[in-house]
């Protein structure tokens, strides 16, 4: 028997961010795996505004579009009020289409706004509902958000956690719903290496104003933490001028954090030394990763890995938080350092910036880790498993 999925995330492809390409790769090797998925892209891209389509997009195969969907990184805030009655306008023509579709099981990725959606057309059509946990936000205890957190939760038939580090936090948050979770952990897809032809890595380094011996390290992330990024552009301050290093940052800035991450770049002098890029395109970032000589990942917060399984996919020496200790083996494929001590973060650095041969052994033995132990068959399969246990029962 054919199982027909509905897959809600956050957010899908050509969305930036993590979420968006899990919910691809998982997608793409579950239909390999015989599941008949459909997936919802809830576009942030466009400007927000009241009138909300949910339909088929017939320009991309098993695609639900619902636009335009109000984007949280946007600079003008969309009230509560407004936000739920979106939520409930998409849900029920959500469940009309997934009707017509004949699906079977709903799968969301996230607990907050795709968990709230999923809950509501699960039950209205009387589906299995699986609910996935990435994170719980930033805030994962304030009232609103514990709220509905817990109420998405209690009415899942059955949860999946992406980490370890989740599953814990799940634990202490919510005891009885972990009890039953299951953890399936992110994985990566394995794609030819190196990758990045001919002089394609001085061309990178040089379109972003790096001379061939720069140190480049590399910050790969939505940034929403101040005192994350305060604290990594003191490190960086603080590092030996020979090597010469460098900070690249990938993702958005949030609005809340971009006044005083310009602020610090010019109080510590580091105008020279930081280059900021968005976001374009997963294949750009690929490329991005594997010409950086360290990877940095030093989160503060609980959530997925998938920055970090890509720079362990592409070689790289990754200096990421003990948050990952469930991939990163300190010293062996990363290093691991305590995610409040930046002192710690600032000697592992300045160590490897002085070593490049030690930053190959380890970025060698990174990859041939997460390709032996996180390839998405794996994950798919596990997904595929849980899928007929919850049709079954």
């Amino acid at each position: 028997m054919t199982v027909r999925a509905l897959l809600v995330p956050e957010a899908f492809l050509p969305s930036p961010g993590g979420i968006a390409v899990s919910a691809a790769r998982i997608m793409e090797h579950l239909c390999q795996a015989g599941v008949e998925v459909w997936v919802v892209d809830f576009d942030g891209r466009a400007e927000f505004g009241p009138a909300i389509s949910v339909a088929v997009d017939p320009t991309r195969e098993r695609t639900i579009l619902v636009t335009p969907f109000f984007n949280n990184d946007r600079p003008v805030r969309v009230p509560e009020r407004v936000k739920a009655d979106v939520r409930r306008e998409v849900a029920l023509r959500l469940t009309s289409v997934a009707r017509s579709l004949g699906i079977q099981l709903v799968h969301s990725m996230t607990v907050f706004n795709a968990g709230i959606i999923a809950t509501c057309v699960a039950s209205a059509l009387g589906l299995p509902h699986l609910a996935g946990v990435r994170g719980f936000g930033r805030h994962p205890f304030d009232g609103f958000r514990a709220e509905c957190v817990r109420w998405v939760l209690e009415r899942a038939t059955a949860v999946v956690v992406a980490n370890r580090s989740l599953f814990e936090l799940l634990s202490v948050a919510h005891p009885t719903v972990a009890g039953g979770a299951t953890c399936i952990p992110d994985s990566v897809v394995a794609r030819p290496y190196p990758g990045l032809a001919g002089g394609g890595r001085a061309a990178i380094r040089g379109e972003l104003g790096f001379s061939s011996d720069t140190v480049m390290i590399t910050l790969a992330a939505n940034l929403r933490e101040k005192p994350l990024l305060g604290s990594l552009l003191r490190v960086l301050a603080s590092l030996p001028g020979s090597p010469v290093t460098r900070l690249l940052v990938v993702g958005r800035v949030h609005p809340g954090v971009r006044d005083q991450f310009d602020e610090d770049i010019g109080r510590l002098g580091l105008a020279h030394r930081v280059a900021l890029r968005d976001w374009i395109s997963q294949d750009a970032v690929m490329h991005w990763l594997e010409a950086s000589d360290i990877v940095v990942m030093p989160s503060m917060e609980y959530g997925t890995t998938n920055v970090v399984l890509e720079a362990m996919e592409r070689a790289r020496c990754v200096v990421a938080s003990d948050v990952f200790a469930e991939v990163i083996r300190h010293d062996i494929n990363g290093i691991l350092v305590d995610r409040l001590d930046p002192s710690a973060l600032a000697r592992a650095l300045a160590t490897l910036a002085a070593n490049v041969e030690r930053r190959n052994q380890v970025g060698s033995a990174a990859r041939t880790w997460v390709l032996a132990e996180r390839g998405p068959t794996r994950e798919a399969n596990a997904y595929l498993t849980l899928y007929q246990r919850l049709l079954e029962s």
